[in-house]
């Protein structure tokens, strides 16, 4: 990746994507490991929600039937079910892990190499401490937005496409209802994560700042050492602080508003209510139309254990748009830093520590 000051708005129209398409094309640098997180959250979940329909199938053909040769065949199938879950859980996890180290490193390493080679009039303006906290900060939040943010969110996106099949499985009518009422949920993630990105950048604006102001407190002290105690110096701190603390609430506040999960407990609720009556109304007449179907307590069962684990998808994809957000925000100033600044005597090679010099030597007398 080459950064030429004759060409820097090619570089920021290239490099001044979004950032969810920055962090796939460094993921996409190790294919493999992609590939594997992609086929273990698949296989994973899958498997974690064949667990209660074996649970369902258990209590229908062993119990019920007091056949004991099925009680041994669906309680093995169980146990070899959730080995195997957990043998590709701590592998994608392992895969995970290594994925977002890759993107933190490779991001940090381009930010670090861009800053060395800014031109003067950049440094002089720019305050060490924000630059530090870029680096710190915003970098490591990248780190969590990939993991386990990349894990969560498509487990959580799989587990969503599994509830709905093993529902409408059990049974199409309910299984009708839980599609005609998810687009509803769906759009309460879509408004969660409007209202989340903006307090994000806000959290991750003070802080930089918070920390510019430390920074050049400290410093200034080590010169004059009265300089930290200065009236003004103090007030601009507790303005700092006070504006961090403010961003951290108004977080809490969106967060604490996670409608989705409050749309999760009424789906499980109309889901029952709904089960129970078909349960003991094996027909049903609307509108001049009879609809029936083989519909009993055991099939209730499955259906209201699937729909118990549908709240931890959205928990989860709750967690990873708290997550994401920070991480996105990070990655957008990490993109502004690298369009700042650009040496017009220079051609900065990212890929390595080679810097061309251009121009003539020339000596004076």
């Amino acid at each position: 990746m080459t950064l030429k000051a004759e060409s820097s708005s090619s570089f920021y129209n290239l490099e001044k994507k979004h950032p969810v398409k920055w962090i796939l094309n460094i993921l996409l640098e190790r294919p493999i490991l992609l590939f594997w997180i992609i086929i273990g959250i698949i296989a994973h979940q899958s498997l974690r929600f064949v667990i209660p329909v074996l649970i369902g199938d258990l209590v229908e053909f062993g119990i019920e039937d007091q056949d004991s040769s099925q009680v041994k065949f669906y309680a093995t199938m169980i146990i070899v079910t959730a080995a195997v879950s957990a043998f590709l859980d701590l592998t994608m996890s392992w895969a995970n892990e290594i994925a977002a180290n890759d993107v933190e490193y490779k991001t940090r390493d381009i930010y670090f190499k861009s800053v060395q080679n800014k031109n003067m009039a950049f440094h002089d303006e720019a305050r060490l401490g924000e630059l530090l906290s870029i680096a710190q900060n915003d970098l490591r939040s990248l780190y969590t937005a990939v993991a386990p943010g990349l894990r969560l969110f498509g487990e959580s996106m799989i587990s969503v496409i599994v509830v709905t099949a093993l529902i409408y499985i059990e049974s199409p009518l309910l299984g009708i209802i839980f599609i005609v009422l998810l687009p509803i949920w769906f759009q309460s993630l879509r408004v969660y994560n409007n209202r989340m990105t903006p307090a994000a950048i806000d959290q991750q604006n003070e802080f930089r700042d918070l920390s510019a102001n430390v920074n050049e407190n400290l410093v200034a002290a080590k010169i004059v050492r009265a300089f930290s105690q200065e009236a003004n110096e103090l007030h601009e701190f507790n303005n700092s602080n006070k504006n961090y603390t403010e961003a951290w609430i108004h977080r809490g506040k969106v967060t604490a508003l996670f409608i989705p999960m409050l749309l999760t407990y009424s789906l499980s609720g109309i889901m029952f209510i709904v089960g129970v009556y078909l349960a003991l109304n094996p027909s049903i007449t609307v509108l001049g139309f009879t609809y029936s179907e083989n519909f009993g307590i055991p099939q209730l069962i499955t259906v209201m254990g699937i729909i118990i684990l549908f709240r931890q998808p959205t928990f989860f994809v709750g967690a990873t748009l708290e997550l994401s957000s920070l991480g996105l925000a990070g990655v957008r100033k990490v993109q502004d830093i690298l369009v700042q600044g650009i040496s017009e005597e220079k051609e900065v090679n990212l890929d390595n520590d080679l810097i061309i010099e251009k121009g003539d030597v020339v000596f004076e007398d």
